[in-house]
């Protein structure tokens, strides 16, 4: 509800000595020209606080001139260092308004980081981010640099190209993130030259790049990127998406590898690959080499319909990154994916002694069964640090109780565990055996506080196997948190109204939870017998 009227008092209330400011207006559609202005006149009196964020997003009424009123005003708050401002969905914001925010930002001499979202704001054209780009040489002391301007379908490889090269020349830049997802017209030279012009940047520890859904990105574009990413040696942390970039192909991928492996000193690496269809076992042989140093690792395959038959070149690098703390693979949907590759995987996952994190997606891998499943649980036991577990194995029909046993049976072992996540839902063959033995291991695991079992529409999971699970469960003293979900299972509809999703230990029906009762003391002779038990509640039968 708030109007031009109201805009101007939001920000007469802060008190003396405040740092930091935000103010979310997004989607106040009263808000006129005249309402910006008044903002505008408002922003100075902030002077002291060293970290603004203003958002008005969605507000269709903001133009190029309440862009340039409203920088105007916030470069007159001398105190800045850091400066958001979020102008999603204006629609109405064209090119000259881009420029404009760094062009009426350069005042602030001491400004070091600035955030700025243009997302979906299909009038912005290439000279105005071209503009942008040559606005921010002037900030001297400038370490970071976010910008959001995906969506906008009149941006081509001329602007994208153009801000790379001109922030190629801001030396002091520490951190780049810049999201073009969505932006159809671009085409390879949007990227070709990336990462040459940054190379020119000494001090860049951390480059985060999204092209999701840019159709018209080819095989060249990433193989030069990839080529140019070796001169990026200062780089610590590098993000990078190409989600369904249907043109990628072994080679380009290749390249990309080649060059992510000449950075001798990156420590996190995130890579989204998703729907990129193209790119087969070979080139994936080829990620990783040499990043020894790796501590982090995010890989998103899912939909790389071309990969999994055989990863046994790619697992034999993956134990090569012995600093590994954080290990993160999603091979969901990866059709090819074989129990061999997976075996393979498990063996070599044994090998990272100092993994802290696993997250290992393989749903809808159909081939995968229980040798596969098997080797990851034998891999993961040897881990003596893992503290966070989270396996996703939904729809892979070749696991059964026969794995699930195998797997369960070391896990016990596991004292650092304390995060454990195992979803599996619509499987064919897991019944009581396996859910037995996996509550058994389970409940030697003391140091556990999450929990997570879904084997939600499993057909063959009745009644005394959900049981035999909990009872296991409800043995660890040090559970916290609690989700439990059969629903669509083979439970009986009583037994499905108590145990069909659990929330919450708290939640664990009383039967499982029950403890051995203390040894009742020794009555005094002469002492009244003790009164008869109440009658015990009822439990869940053992029907299969």
């Amino acid at each position: 509800q708030l109007d031009d009227d109201g805009i101007g008092q939001v920000l007469q209330d802060i008190p003396a000595g405040t740092k930091a400011v935000a103010l979310n207006i997004a989607g106040c559609k009263k808000l006129t020209e005249e309402g910006f202005s008044r903002l505008a006149d408002a922003v100075p009196k902030l002077n002291g606080v060293e970290a603004l964020s203003i958002n008005v997003g969605t507000c269709r009424t903001v133009t190029e001139d309440s862009v340039a009123k409203l920088v105007a005003g916030v470069a007159e708050v001398s105190s800045l260092r850091r400066v958001d401002l979020d102008f999603n969905c204006c629609s109405n914001v064209k090119g000259d308004g881009v420029k404009q925010v760094a062009a009426g930002l350069a005042p602030l001499v001491g400004l070091q980081h600035i955030y700025v979202s243009f997302f979906r704001c299909s009038a912005v054209s290439n000279e105005g981010l071209i503009g942008f780009g040559d606005g921010l040489a002037s900030f001297k002391e400038l370490s970071s640099i976010t910008g959001n301007f995906g969506n906008i379908s009149a941006l081509q490889d001329g602007g994208v190209g153009g801000v790379f090269q001109r922030l190629g020349k801001c030396s002091s830049l520490s951190k780049i993130k810049l999201d073009f997802k969505s932006c159809q017209k671009l085409k390879d030279g949007s990227i070709a030259e990336a990462s040459t012009a940054l190379s020119s940047l000494p001090q860049l520890e951390e480059l985060d790049l999204n092209f999701e859904t840019c159709f018209t990105i080819g095989d060249q574009g990433v193989s030069q990127f990839g080529a140019g990413l070796a001169g990026l040696k200062s780089l610590q942390r590098i993000v990078l998406s190409f989600q369904s970039v249907f043109n990628l192909e072994d080679g380009g991928f290749i390249s990309l590898c080649k060059g992510l492996s000449a950075i001798q000193g990156l420590q996190l690496l995130e890579l989204n690959v998703e729907s990129c269809e193209k790119i087969t076992d070979g080139g994936l042989a080829m990620f990783g080499v040499g990043l020894q140093g790796l501590t982090r690792l995010a890989l998103n395959m899912k939909g790389c319909k071309a990969i999994g038959q055989d990863l046994t070149v790619f697992s034999e690098t993956l134990a090569s990154w012995a600093a590994l703390k954080e290990l993160d693979l999603n091979f969901m949907d990866c059709k090819t994916m074989s129990d061999a590759s997976l075996v393979s995987i498990g063996r070599n996952l044994s090998k990272l002694g100092q993994l802290n994190l696993l997250r290992l997606n393989c749903v809808g891998c159909k081939d995968i069964g229980d040798d596969g499943f098997a080797a990851v649980g034998a891999g993961i036991t040897k881990l003596t640090k893992v503290s966070d577990v989270s396996l996703k194995f939904s729809k892979c029909e070749g696991i059964g109780d026969q794995g699930l046993t195998r797997f369960a049976l070391p896990l016990g072992r596991m004292k650092s565990l304390q995060c454990l996540s195992i979803i599996m839902e619509n499987n064919k063959s897991v019944s009581k055996d396996g859910l037995t033995q996996l509550g058994a291991a389970i409940a030697d695991l003391q140091q556990l506080s999450d929990l997570e079992l879904d084997f939600a529409d499993s057909k063959k999971i009745k009644d005394q196997a959900v049981k035999s699970l909990t009872d296991g469960i409800a043995k660890v003293a040090s559970l916290k948190t609690l989700r439990l979900d059969f629903l669509g299972t083979g439970l009986s509809p009583d037994v499905a109204k108590h145990f069909g999703q659990i929330t919450s230990v708290e939640r664990l029906p009383q039967n499982s939870l029950k403890k051995p009762a203390a040894p009742a003391a020794a009555a005094p002779v002469g002492a009244a017998a003790p009164a008869a038990p109440a009658p015990a509640q009822q439990t869940m039968g053992a029907a299969e």
